[in-house]
């Protein structure tokens, strides 16, 4: 009876080492009063709507990304596949590849009649994150970002490269405080280049899955066109 037993329990124990790891989904939507993005020329620069879908196992993860205006007008669709290649406690690397449609209004000729529509130019993405851990509340991460575009008259290859950090604040119990300031410069061939200042900050309680922040960018120097001067917003964010 108890060698039956052993052999039970070893054939259980040996299932439950080999069960498959499933996926961790999360996800959070976000209310924006204006849809600023980090690369200018996709830029809303309207309040929005943005949804942001985690799929997880282990180092890789798929991360499908929506946004529209409140009144239902498309601003992109992208679906980012990443990977971590080293993650360690203290510094990790991530690399990322995606597929995305940014919507601009457009000019649709017909005759004499000129009618405004919503396009979608397609873009391909490729990102290279490493990141160092610092302490529990800080992290550094450098990144690399190539953006090609697809479209016949918008072709163009973006390069951009960011500094950031992530700072973590606990003025008191449950209550955090997020601060990620960037600073980061954008090369378009062919059109212009940049480089901007940018500013993420956020509260949220620890037991509420809604927080509230602001997103800011300043232009250090900048040629792209349109030109655009300091610009924020205020956003509120559900978690899930």
């Amino acid at each position: 009876m108890s060698l039956c037993f052993l052999l039970l329990s070893l054939n259980v124990f040996t299932q439950e080492e080999q069960a498959p790891i499933p996926f961790s989904f999360s996800g959070s939507l976000q209310f924006t009063t204006n849809g600023i993005s980090t690369i200018p020329a996709y830029s809303f620069g309207k309040p929005a709507i943005l949804v942001i879908l985690n799929a997880e196992k282990k180092r890789l993860s798929i991360n499908p990304m929506f946004a529209l205006g409140v009144n239902g007008k498309p601003w992109y669709m992208l679906n980012w596949l990443r990977y971590n290649i080293v993650d360690k406690e203290k510094f990790d690397i991530r690399t990322s590849a995606g597929f995305g449609w940014a919507f601009r209004d457009a000019d649709l000729i017909t005759g004499e009649d000129t009618t405004v529509i919503s396009r979608a130019f397609r873009s391909a993405f490729f990102e290279l994150r490493p990141a160092w851990k610092i302490s529990e509340n800080i992290t550094i991460a450098p990144s690399y970002m190539y953006v090609h575009g697809i479209e016949d008259d918008f072709n163009t290859n973006i390069h951009m490269l960011m500094l950031s950090g992530t700072f973590f604040l606990h003025p008191a119990k449950n209550i955090t405080i997020t601060l990620i300031p960037q600073v980061f410069g954008v090369y378009f061939k062919d059109v212009g280049k940049g480089l901007f200042y940018a500013a993420t900050a956020s509260i949220k309680h620890k037991k509420v899955p809604l927080a509230l922040g602001s997103f800011i960018a300043q232009p250090i120097k900048s040629s792209l066109v349109p030109k655009k001067g300091f610009v924020w917003n205020v956003n509120l964010t559900y978690t899930f």
